[in-house]
């Protein structure tokens, strides 16, 4: 590409960039505007498709119809009192919204934000459509957060206003105001034009640096081109971070630094990945060129110490490739929430994903650093093994400084670099090229297992690093100083019971009882998260309050000192004397049209504290600290006793006191019995101990054949890349490397087959063993309640009773208990917060319902979704225990059912891996076996075919076996001995034609002399006739004669000597000795210039010296003798090459050439283009290499040369 060509693509890549950001700013002026139009074309699309199906509601409302089920929208049909029918259990927000004859509003609740459409039916029922514009939960954690209509919103983050509004540009439909938005800035550009103008434009800079390597290889070498790609690729990434590309296209997790941020080059995790890219290209053309180095060949040229120290810094550097992956590893799990961890969790989304990818490119590009290095130090150290493993025990040692000067533990990189390192040396399995063979193969699985287990082990290193973390980040903020989540609880149940009607109409009564109200705030507002506290509630008037406001309900041993939260009326204090842990008091006043009371809230840690279900779905982000940690155990000793425990592990029995005493516990804690310890001690002598599970091995074992399965996927993709290749450019795969690999398809097919099918299998099992489980216990319930509604006088559901029931039983069996009417609306929960929070719809799941209402189903279970949380719910009929009658329905949602199936598809995934690497590295050596046994009667065939000649002696081969190999051996003998009787036939054939061509050719050459002497003899018998005979001429004609006869001698000697070849004796002789020999034998012919280009490799050939030399002169000489006429001298260049089995020599000349009728005759006996010589140099050239056998040909051009190549095998 020329010069001028290139400046005009760079400005063309300039010219394109500055494009796309033009389009990009116009877009951010426009967006407002065009975001308007698309919202309001979207919302009137919507509201044709609502009014399509409540045409076709309407035209059935029946609660059995099933157009119920088949609209796209919710709906509720509802009269004056009660809802009739629904389709959908989502959140519902007030229908009595309307005013006057709207037919639609707009409604902004707690929830979110709605349009309500109603159609007033003839029988004075109201249908009414629920359309969600925005959901906005009030708790924000990993299963809620706020979510946009994304059929009307393109976008997401814009503020939803009334319609009433002063602010925000108006949607309208039909002339009406629906409501109004105000949209943030936008984060992401959605213009396609300008995406596409800005990757055309580093496309087109790719396309320059390819090209313009190859001009700075040639003319600055390979080391500056590796400089110019570095700098080149380090200047697009800080241009793609510059210009935010392509995160500012692409609404991804990839590029939010929330998920992942290290630095400004690793801002995301699709920067990562791009990073890692950009680092393999620069290490693949490493890898590549790697000898074309100049300084790789100026350290080769080095000596002595130099070559010593220049090895111990590649081996050193091989150190530190191979940590690579480690840092890759590390980075992620410093610099984020991400767990590679397979046994945490299977929902590997596309952030996990880049994420594994980029730890596997990394990998990648280690193992090529290394092979090249390692490579280049195995030469430096000479190949000596003694001052290979001083230089690698050097490095290892500098290596180990680095990281205790770091404060790192690199203890397994250590180990396995010098374990690879070392077997490497001695087994030199990672020599040759890259090609199928079984030393290749045992490289590249022996290399994955090193970059797999350290993989793994950094894994496990992490993940312990990560949990003792948190479990001193747990046990300072959850035990030693607040109950932060207790407090945020706590502030919620306050602000409620103020609010509640009853409680402020008890109050306010001097003649209703107060213990209905302590019963209500423990039944309904203190949720089962307080069971780990003992509490105490009291309820004082107005004119009590001037007494002791921090009154025990019970009794008071001392006075305690309350110290204010950040929330109002609530109050904590720390252990006294060692009674309790922490305490809190919460004084909630009651107002009804004037202060009417107090509600106060005693809280007092237990001893020993129970689990409960409280679900992750009202844990806010701010609080899922301690709700991530739930699986620890925990304990407070004072004064070496112990206080409160929590949790399964047993501290009374298996933590020994004298732990406490131990420095580490509160530093790095201490691992005892699978357990790990940490410690915190409290200004009060008081020690909080967090324990947690520690790393199983199972976990490392899953890891390795994680990643060793996933980098063995990755060279099968690699693999099929390059035979696709090959196969594009008519190479095709070997007889064995096809059983091969039909051996690995006949294994793996079956593997992932059976596999997948276990997997699905065990997994349908858990499923319908979860179900069986959760209907039994809905079934028990349900009983339960049919008896307790029995007792009842009036044999119907009594609220007050159910709900203390529940409440009893939920906190028994660690279930979550919900209970419907017939009808569908809720009657009682154990779970009043998930309903308080309208994260759950009062109405039962319209499946659940129509099985057990309509269907007369005695169970249902049905999947149902809160936020991004899936979750299964068992539901059961309560039957009236005398006439059948349907009562309510029983709702036992299990919020972890996707979780625990999770766990258990970890767990069988994680031993098919272990079985499936373990069983693959068998197989794999049993292959090879099998096809290196399979194809060994093939190569041994091939190789008695290769040596079956008609002139040797040809050999039968024993075979003792009738297989089909025996077939073909016992068809190969016939053939020997056909080929015997046929060589024979042919030898005499051969014979007599030779003679007769003998014949022709000495009767010809004889000939040619004797016509001359014929005449000479005819003239001087005509002298001799007339008598006159003079002396001159009578000695001029015996002078012709006399040269006649000595042509025939000579003709008769050179067929003499044809004829008469000794027979060859064959030893090993020197190549290079013997060509230079036959080119010093011309150095004096002025005729020709002779020179031998020769390498310090020699190799040593079998052949009859003598001969051989001869043939090699008699080549030599004819090309010395095709001078051209003005041509002074002839060059003539004398070469060898040797290949895996056979050398290939090479005599080329630069004289005139042949024409193609001389090429065809040129090596027949007695044809030659020169005015004297026999014309059997090359006829002898030719047997004689035949003889050493070996094969000659030649190449010649017209006025240009001729070049000899001589094969022959080497010893």
């Amino acid at each position: 590409m020329s010069l001028r060509n290139s400046l005009l693509l760079l400005l063309l890549s300039v010219l394109l960039i500055s494009g796309g950001l033009l389009i990009r700013s116009q877009y951010a002026k426009s967006f407002h505007g065009d975001l308007l139009i698309h919202i309001q074309k979207n919302a009137e699309a919507e509201l044709v498709s609502i009014n399509a199906d409540a045409k076709k509601l309407i035209s059935n409302l029946s609660v059995n119809s099933t157009s119920w089920d088949e609209v796209d929208h919710f709906f509720v049909h509802a009269d004056s009192t009660h809802i009739i029918s629904w389709n959908r259990s989502d959140f519902l927000p007030d229908l009595t919204s309307f005013s006057g004859n709207d037919s639609i509003v707009f409604i902004k609740s707690q929830r979110g934000d709605f349009l309500l459409k109603r159609w007033n039916l003839p029988d004075r029922s109201t249908l009414y459509c629920v359309l969600e514009l925005a959901d906005r939960y009030p708790i924000i954690n990993n299963f809620l957060s706020s979510q946009w209509n994304s059929s009307i919103f393109p976008v997401r983050d814009l503020t939803i206003t009334s319609p009433l509004s002063f602010v925000g540009e108006s949607v309208s439909v039909d002339g009406r105001v629906l409501f109004k938005i105000i949209p943030e800035k936008p984060d992401v550009h959605e213009s396609g034009l300008s995406f596409l103008l800005i990757a055309l434009a580093f496309f087109i800079i790719g396309i320059l640096t390819w090209n313009y390597r190859r001009i700075i290889e040639k003319s600055y070498g390979y080391d500056v081109t590796l400089v110019f790609l570095f700098v080149i690729l380090l200047g697009v990434r800080m241009g793609m971070i510059a210009i935010n590309f392509p995160a500012m296209y692409l609404a991804t997790d990839l590029f939010d630094p929330k998920k992942f941020a290290s630095s400004s080059l690793n801002a995301s995790m699709g920067d990562l990945f791009f990073n890692s890219l950009a680092l393999l290209i620069l290490v693949s053309y490493l890898f590549w060129n790697f000898k074309e180095f100049r300084t790789v060949q100026w350290m080769l040229q080095r000596s002595g110490i130099q070559r010593a120290i220049l090895g111990t810094v590649c081996l050193l550097a091989c150190f530190f490739a191979l940590l690579f992956p480690y840092d890759f590893i590390e980075s992620i799990y410093h610099n984020s929430t991400l767990a590679l961890d397979l046994i945490q969790s299977l929902s590997f989304d596309k952030v996990v994903i880049t994420a594994i990818t980029s730890v596997l490119i990394g990998c990648i590009s280690s193992f090529l650093i290394i092979h090249v290095l390692f490579a280049l130090a195995n030469h430096l150290f000479e190949k000596s093994n003694i001052s290979f493993f001083i230089g690698l025990v050097v490095a290892a040692g500098i290596f180990v400084a680095q990281s205790y000067l770091l404060n790192r533990d690199l203890s397994v990189t250590l180990f396995l670099g010098l374990l690879f390192f070392s077997v490497l040396k001695i087994s030199r399995i990672n020599g040759g090229v890259f090609r199928i063979s079984f030393q290749v193969f045992i490289y590249l699985i022996f290399s994955l297992s090193i970059f797999s287990y350290q993989n793994a082990s950094a894994i496990r290193v992490f993940y312990k690093e990560r949990q003792l973390q948190d479990q001193f980040r747990f046990g300072k903020d959850f035990l030693m100083e607040r109950d932060v989540l207790g407090e945020y609880l706590l502030d919620d149940t306050r602000q409620k019971i103020q609010k509640d009607q009853f409680i402020q109409t008890r109050l306010n009564s001097p003649f209703l009882s107060k213990s209905a109200v302590v019963d209500k705030i423990r039944r309904v507002y203190l949720n089962n998260y307080f069971d780990r506290y003992e509490i105490s509630i009291t309820t004082k008037k107005t004119e009590q309050i001037a007494e002791e406001l921090f009154e025990d309900s019970d009794s008071v041993v001392s006075p305690i000192s309350f110290i204010p939260t950040d929330y109002p009326g609530i109050s904590y204090a720390k252990a006294t004397e060692g009674n309790t842990v922490k305490r809190y008091h919460v004084r909630i006043p009651i107002y009804y049209q004037r202060m009417v009371g107090i509600v106060q809230l005693d809280l007092s840690l237990k001893r020993v504290i129970p689990q409960n279900v409280y679900p992750e779905l009202l844990i806010d982000n701010r609080f899922n600290q301690i709700y991530r940690n739930k699986d620890f155990s925990y304990a407070i000793f004072t004064k070496g006793e112990l206080i409160t425990s929590f949790g399964p592990f047993n501290y009374e029995k298996g933590f020994p006191l004298a732990r406490i005493d131990d420095p580490l516990l509160y530093s790095a804690g201490v691992v005892d019995r699978n357990y790990s310890h940490i410690g915190i001690e409290d200004s009060d002598g008081s020690v909080a101990i967090v324990s947690a599970s520690s790393y199983p091995s199972f976990y490392l074992i899953t890891n390795f054949s994680f990643w060793f399965a996933v980098g063995l996927a990755s060279l099968f993709i690699a693999q099929l890349i390059a035979g696709s290749f090959s196969y594009s450019r008519g190479e095709k795969f070997n007889y064995t490397s096809r059983i091969q690999l039909f051996i690995f398809f006949a294994f793996l097919l079956p593997v992932l087959a059976v596999s997948i099918t276990t997997l699905t299998l065990i997994g349908k099992s858990n499923e319908e063993g979860i179900e069986k489980d959760f209907l039994e216990r809905s079934g028990t319930i349900s009983e339960r309640i049919a008896g307790l509604i029995a007792l009842d006088s009036l044999n119907d559901v009594n609220e007050v009773n159910l709900e203390s029931w529940i409440e009893e039983n939920a906190v028994s069996s660690k279930i979550d208990i919900s209970v419907y009417t017939p009808a569908g609306k809720l009657i009682a929960t154990s779970q009043p917060a998930l309903f308080d929070n309208q994260l759950i719809s009062p109405l039962l799941d319209r499946n659940a319902w129509k099985e057990i209402v309509l269907e007369k189903e005695i169970h249902a279970v049905t999947s149902e979704q809160i936020g991004k949380l899936k979750y299964s719910c068992a539901y059961s009929s309560v039957l009236s225990p005398e006439t059948g009658k349907l009562l309510a329905i029983v709702g036992l949602p299990f919020f972890e059912s996707a979780t625990f199936l999770q766990r258990s598809q970890s767990l069988i995934i994680s031993n098919i891996l272990i079985v499936f690497v373990i069983v693959f590295v068998l197989f794999s050596l049993l292959s090879f076996w099998a096809s290196s046994s399979l194809t060994f009667p093939i190569k041994f065939i091939t190789k008695t075919l290769g040596q079956t000649t008609l002139t040797g002696q040809n050999k039968p081969i024993q075979w003792n076996s009738s297989d089909e190999i025996g077939t073909l051996v016992k068809e190969y003998n016939k053939m020997v001995q056909n080929l015997v009787e046929s060589k024979d036939a042919l030898a005499l054939s051969e014979k007599e034609n030779a003679w007769r061509e003998m014949a022709k050719q000495v009767a010809h050459e004889i000939k040619n002399p004797l016509t001359p002497m014929k005449l000479t003899l005819q003239q001087m018998e005509q002298a001799l006739k007339m008598g006159n005979i003079p002396l001159e001429k009578s000695q001029k004609s015996v002078d012709v004669l006399l040269k006649q006869v000595e042509i025939l001698n000579e003709i008769a000697t050179s067929f003499s000597t044809f004829a008469s070849m000794p027979a060859p004796s064959p030893q090993a002789v020197d190549l290079n000795d013997t060509l230079q020999t036959a080119a010093n034998l011309f150095a004096d012919e002025s005729s020709g210039r002779v020179v031998c280009h020769l390498g310090s490799d020699s190799c040593k050939v079998l052949v009859d010296l003598t001969s051989f030399s001869r043939a090699l002169s008699n080549i030599i000489i004819n090309a010395i003798q095709s001078r051209k006429e003005e041509q002074r001298q002839v060059e003539v260049s004398i070469g060898f090459e040797v290949n895996k089995n056979s050398v290939l020599i090479t005599i080329r000349d630069n004289g005139k050439g042949m024409s193609k009728e001389v090429q065809e005759r040129v090596f027949q006996p007695q044809f030659t283009t020169k005015q004297s010589g026999s014309g059997l140099g090359l006829a002898m050239t030719r047997q004689i290499i035949h003889q050493a056998g070996g094969k000659i040909w030649f190449e010649s051009i017209m006025d240009q040369g001729t070049t000899f190549f001589i094969e022959l095998p080497v010893v």
